[in-house]
């Protein structure tokens, strides 16, 4: 399996599967039985929490100052363009705070097919 990331995109793998290992882990210390989309909802809904402000944190504090004076004069299909080329912490070419609102997304998905 190919892994593509850059700066620290990594975190994003690392984050989920240790929250994923401490959500089995608290189900078996307290004896519940959740069905699976559950605790999959459970686990993209915190991790998400965490990589959305440690991937604003990383992504703005690796610009400089000047260059976000500059994106004020930018149309908005150039500053989009601008986001995607100057992030330097991506995981698969997707920056490191929106993988917190595919998690998010992702959590309401499975909280939806559960209740089906």
């Amino acid at each position: 399996m190919i892994i593509i990331s850059r700066g620290w995109g990594l975190v994003v793998p690392i984050i989920v599967v240790i929250i994923t290992f401490a959500v089995t882990t608290c189900m078996k210390f307290f004896d519940q039985n959740l069905p699976t989309l559950q605790w999959l909802s459970i686990t993209c809904m915190i991790s998400s929490v965490i990589l959305w402000p440690l991937g604003r944190y990383l992504n703005t504090h690796s610009r400089k100052k000047s260059e976000e004076l500059d994106i004020l004069n930018l149309s908005l299909d150039e500053r989009i363009e601008r986001i995607f080329e100057e992030s330097k912490n991506t995981f698969y070419f997707i920056p490191v705070e929106y993988w917190g609102i595919i998690l998010i997304v992702l959590s309401l998905v499975f909280q939806i097919v559960q209740t089906e």
